[in-house]
């Protein structure tokens, strides 16, 4: 299956809602229409989005993933376009400040998440990274509807995993994930970090060392 970079919302030329046409990175588009989806064909949506995309590219800005609420711990993906995001606790900053980040690691725009959330006007998108930095991110213990306890871990999830032997830019150019939260998810990783992971070499196995012709090999009995 492509892996989308980036998408355009297309009007459906019958005025009923719109079309969302992807590129991947090598620069082969598809859309949502029927045409593309169960006939694999080049539809007029793509070829407007072609024409409009060498033209004028900054008519079309990528598509914001939908956010809606779940019964989850902590914001995650449904799907491609979609995120699922936990119900915040009444006057509780720290959960609020932890779904901001989440949200933020997930490439959604700080300006789209001030607007849901009605953060302050003054809120800046650094005060939230420093706070759940200090603080750890608050989450649900649990997705049992009748607890609604809290727990604070330090470890932070990427959306998806790296591809084998792909780096910091690569992950960052495929996924459109905020560079500098990719790098603090990898430091608090709770297993290696992606460093640690690729760079070091595995050790291998010490050899057996050779026995020279005559010399005795003395093995260790296993009998009691």
């Amino acid at each position: 299956m492509a892996k989308w970079i980036q998408s355009f919302e297309v009007p459906s030329t019958s005025g009923n809602g719109t079309y969302i046409v992807s590129q991947d990175r090598d620069g082969n588009f598809g859309c949502s229409c029927p045409q593309w989806r169960f006939k694999r064909r080049e539809c007029k949506h793509v070829v407007k989005i072609k024409a409009q995309v060498q033209v004028v590219p900054r008519n079309y800005s990528r598509v914001t993933p939908t956010c809606v609420p779940g019964s989850v711990r902590e914001v995650r993906k449904r799907d491609e376009d979609t995120l699922l995001v936990p119900l915040l606790p009444i006057s509780d900053p720290h959960f609020l400040a932890t779904v901001v980040v989440d949200l933020l690691i997930h490439g959604v725009e700080f300006f789209e998440i001030r607007h849901r959330y009605h953060l302050p006007s003054g809120a800046k998108r650094q005060d939230y990274i420093d706070h759940v930095l200090r603080y750890g991110r608050r989450i649900y213990c649990s997705l049992q509807q009748q607890d609604r306890s809290l727990e604070t871990t330090h470890s932070w999830n990427l959306p998806e995993p790296f591809l084998p032997n792909e780096d910091l830019d690569a992950y960052h150019h495929r996924t459109g994930y905020p560079l500098d939260l990719i790098t603090l998810a990898l430091q608090r990783m709770p297993t290696a970090t992606f460093e640690q992971a690729t760079l070091t070499p595995t050790p291998l196995p010490p050899k057996p060392r050779a026995h020279k012709y005559g010399e005795r090999r003395i093995i260790p009995s296993t009998m009691p």
